[in-house]
């Protein structure tokens, strides 16, 4: 067998065993496409003329029966759908389906999603394509298809714009980065960093704006837009504050004593400052390394640190930058190759079952041969470093269980009409369980910090160097924006 054969063949093992894994451990806990539930029962609200953002349209569908290991929610706490309008067109089509048939064909489009993101991640980095599929195996396969998330189509939108924009293809760009604000937290920095660096990509980001919100108006009407605004997003932002799955700086406040309003404040400035780093260090950076694609992909990396709504599912949004940096970075390479794994091992998830624990130490050693060093003895050394760190903070999470910061939800801060409100409770319920379980959150951050360390540095040298590769054309103001 050649060794490209091998590669595929591991590779391939080990992104189904992850999704098969994982996608069983979801089922058990009764969670299977529970994110795709809220979403199609939002969608559905739409079809019928309600407002998908209360509970009066969701209760009924979410409660409905549904087969064994798919999610299923209380009727007196709906899960909350906090996608902006637009978003809920992705979803009216498959309403016409029964419930199971589109929750399987909704898997199948995310497979297909993070299949688009491995190959642009591959062209980006200049990696192999099995390589980019040994890091979406479980950052994105086993984090986001069995829960039915929509990070998979956030990611592949993101990185299919970043070619574009290798191109010249400003207006297609423009239009994929649209396509990823059906989470707009994540997709608004790279929008920013394009308008301003790619002034030609003005026009087109203005009219695929104009599209997004007369869909939103044609969909949910002008009321049930500026209640999206003014009221769904800071109650969603509220009742998830306190869930475990949180990276945020508001979250890491909140654990540590801070009151929620305070908590959400640095939050969200701290999401506005990182976009300002992320954006202003992209033109730095594009011109250093020549490449214009870290447009797009450093902003959407940045605001992962910090911010007031952040969660798991969306840090591999990260890897295709750092992926790149390792390409290019002249210092720090070896912290970019640890970064560049504990982004790939979602440890806070992985940590905590021992099925999927023992798969990731395996792709932890494959990880480490093909990026760190092709030696088998190092790359078994740091599998079993992986299990011995995650037995020490089970140990921790055990052994030591200080009182969890949980104050009581002012309730009158929550309207009762919204999700929200009972979502709050429930979460403030289950936060209060273990005041140690942040510390399986620690490995993400590192990667995080690490990341942004390494490109203040680069940004540095490109301020006061000359570009590394100067011949290799890059796409800004004086690109016409023709599309190839």
């Amino acid at each position: 067998m050649t060794p490209l054969r091998r590669n595929a063949a591991i590779t391939i093992v080990l992104v189904v065993a992850a999704l098969l894994v994982q996608t069983a451990a979801v089922a058990r806990h009764g969670l299977f496409m529970a994110d795709f539930r809220a979403f199609s029962c939002g969608a559905q609200a739409i079809v019928h003329a309600q407002d998908p953002y209360l509970v009066r349209s969701l209760a009924v569908c979410e409660s409905s029966p549904s087969p064994p290991g798919f999610f299923r929610a209380p009727a007196s706490t709906p899960v909350p759908t906090p996608l902006p309008p637009y978003a809920y067109a992705l979803f009216i089509p498959l309403t016409l389906l029964p419930y199971p048939l589109a929750a399987l064909l909704w898997m199948g489009i995310l497979l297909v999603a993070s299949a688009v993101s491995a190959h642009a991640l591959a062209r980006l980095a200049g990696i192999g394509r099995a390589d980019a599929w040994a890091l979406l195996a479980f950052a994105l396969v086993g984090m986001s298809v069995p829960f039915g998330e929509i990070v998979p189509l956030v990611l592949a939108a993101l990185c299919l714009a970043a070619l574009a924009l290798e191109r010249g293809a400003i207006g297609t760009a423009a239009a994929w980065c649209a396509l990823a604000a059906i989470e707009p937290h994540v997709a608004l920095p790279a929008l920013c960093a394009l308008a301003l660096w790619c002034p030609a990509s003005r026009v087109w980001l203005l009219l695929a704006g104009l599209v997004l919100v007369a869909l939103s108006g044609m969909l949910v009407g002008l009321p049930a837009m500026l209640s999206y605004l003014t009221a769904v997003l800071p109650a969603h932002a509220l009742a998830e504050l306190p869930r475990d799955t949180q990276f945020s700086l508001s979250w890491i406040l909140w654990r540590f004593g801070a009151g929620d309003g305070l908590a959400l404040r640095v939050g969200s400035l701290s999401y506005l400052m990182m976009l300002v780093v992320g954006v202003t260090a992209a033109g730095a950076l594009a011109r250093r390394w020549g490449r214009a694609c870290v447009i797009v992909l450093l902003p959407a990396s940045a605001v992962l640190l910090g911010g007031a709504f952040i969660h798991i599912g969306q840090m591999a949004v990260a890897l295709p930058f750092v992926a790149l940096a390792l390409r290019y970075a002249v210092r720090g390479r070896w912290a970019l190759q640890l970064a560049l794994i504990l982004l790939a091992l979602p440890f806070q998830f992985v940590g905590r079952e021992p099925s999927a624990l023992f798969l990731a130490a395996a792709l932890c050693g494959w990880l480490v041969w093909r990026f760190v060093r092709a030696d088998a003895v190092f790359a078994l050394r740091c599998a079993l470093a992986l299990v011995v760190l995650d037995a020490a903070l089970m140990f921790a999470v055990v052994e030591w269980r200080p009182p969890a910061f949980a104050p009581v939800l002012p309730v009158q801060s929550i309207d009762p009409a919204f999700p929200q409100a009972s979502w709050a409770t429930m979460i403030r319920l289950q936060a209060a369980e273990n005041g140690a379980a942040w510390l399986f959150k620690l490995p993400t951050w590192l990667a995080l910090m690490t990341m942004l360390c390494v490109t203040a540095v680069e940004v540095q040298r490109a301020r006061v160097g000359p570009s590394t590769e100067v011949s290799t054309r890059l796409v800004f103001a004086e690109s016409a924006g023709n599309e190839p």
